[in-house]
């Protein structure tokens, strides 16, 4: 495998003496948080995002941290794992937070904007396919209008014990 180094960081100085220290070979061994595999150029990711009161809709975003929490109105994100591959990624203090009521999902209401992306199965997300897309706009794609007095919307704590 290929790698590069990594700098970060640090100053030319301080990257010519680590050059120094991996020896002609480039021993990786002596800096071990200074190498890293070569990266792949990453993709942008398909979503169908839900924002309460509104008709879902189609949109790209970056396969990042930052990227998924600004979706889901900052903060903690939950995903919860649908059938067929989908993710819905909601925030996960939604209510706690005061956030809008959104949509149903099973018994309990999702307050705050989600998307949906899809599961590479492996932790991560991939792009929604056409399917999976039409699937989710036709779960999510009528605006729900709440009440505001639904029992599901108070904030609930569940605790668990191991004994």
């Amino acid at each position: 495998m290929e790698y590069e180094i990594y700098w970060g960081d640090l100053n030319e100085e301080t990257q010519n003496e680590l050059l120094e220290l991996m020896g002609d070979k480039g021993n990786l061994d002596v800096i071990p948080i200074a190498t890293i595999p070569i990266e792949m150029e990453e993709s942008p990711l398909r979503i169908l995002k839900v924002e309460p009161g509104e008709v879902p809709y189609e949109k790209e975003i970056k396969d990042d941290l930052h990227s998924v929490q600004e979706e889901v109105g900052g903060g903690l994100f939950q995903p919860v794992y649908l059938d067929d591959g989908i993710v819905l990624c909601c925030n996960e203090e939604g209510k706690l937070n005061g956030m809008a009521p959104n949509r149903w999902l099973g018994g309990d209401i999702v307050c705050g904007p989600f998307f949906l992306v899809g599961d590479d199965g492996e932790g991560g997300f991939v792009s929604l396919t056409d399917e999976q897309m039409a699937e989710c706009q036709e779960m999510f794609g009528e605006p729900v209008q709440f009440q505001g007095n639904e029992p599901q919307l108070d904030p609930r704590l569940e605790f668990y014990y191991p004994w």
